[in-house]
């Protein structure tokens, strides 16, 4: 992924370029993972398959023929810009697509193209198009406020997200996020086996450690309290 988000350290791990593999290649790859798979179900691992729309659009046409279902994971920003590439995706087999919302506010935003006005219509978009969202969002950026949590609920009730995961920002070493938070104190512990995003390690202008690990308890008791659950699952778009 081509994104410099300051808390992520995909490119720190994977290089700073996108990186493509020959066509030809990936289609003997999913020939064979599809002679071992029971459901007939391939997940691209890639953290932006949409990074590169005519490469990504290239692949698209040349898997149709597998009649196989897909999950990847890709920018909704980019989508959006590319209806034609969502229109593929769905020929293809596309069922699942990752979307790392993040966050609601545009000033938590730093260092990649997601532009949150574009959020709603992206969901849109995809669900026209039958296939299903896992939204993933997380608490703790600066501008995050009590009220993040329920902003977050309200835009997967409306928009219909179908899965939803919320973590909170966790200071990665070698990340921007994690130098940033270290220089200002904002670091409650260094005991990385609490580094999983589930366990609040940092302090936020406006939530202490402990409240901030009561918002993400809240916010997933919210998410999939058995109305919300009931409401994903049947809904048009739904898929449990």
């Amino acid at each position: 992924c081509e994104n410099r988000c300051t808390h992520c350290s995909a490119y720190k791990v994977a290089g700073k370029s996108f990186q493509t593999k020959e066509i030809g290649l990936v289609k003997d790859e999913i020939a064979t993972a599809l002679r071992y798979s029971r459901r007939n179900y391939v997940q691209f691992a890639d953290n932006n398959l949409s990074q590169n729309p005519d490469y990504a659009s290239e692949l698209m046409d040349a898997i149709r023929d597998f009649n196989a279902r897909y999950l990847c994971m890709a920018s909704v920003t980019q989508l959006v810009e590319n209806e034609t590439l969502v229109e593929k995706m769905a020929k293809a087999g596309m069922e699942t697509i990752c979307i790392g919302f993040e966050t609601l506010n545009q000033a938590n935003h730093s260092g990649n193209d997601k532009d949150v006005s574009k959020f709603e219509y992206g969901v849109d978009l995809l669900h026209r198009h039958g296939i299903s969202v896992f939204g993933t969002f997380i608490l703790g950026f600066n501008n995050d406020t009590p009220d993040s949590v329920d902003g977050i609920l309200d835009f997967c009730d409306k928009t219909a997200v179908d899965l939803i995961s919320i973590s909170l920002l966790t200071p990665l070493p070698g990340t921007m996020t994690a130098h940033k938070l270290k220089d200002s104190g904002s670091i409650k512990t260094a005991d990385y086996a609490l580094y999983d995003t589930k366990h609040a390690v940092i302090s936020t202008p406006h939530f202490t450690q402990e409240k901030l690990q009561t918002e993400l308890d809240r916010a997933l008791t919210a998410a999939y309290s058995p109305k919300r659950v009931l409401k994903r699952v049947f809904s048009k778009h739904g898929t449990p």
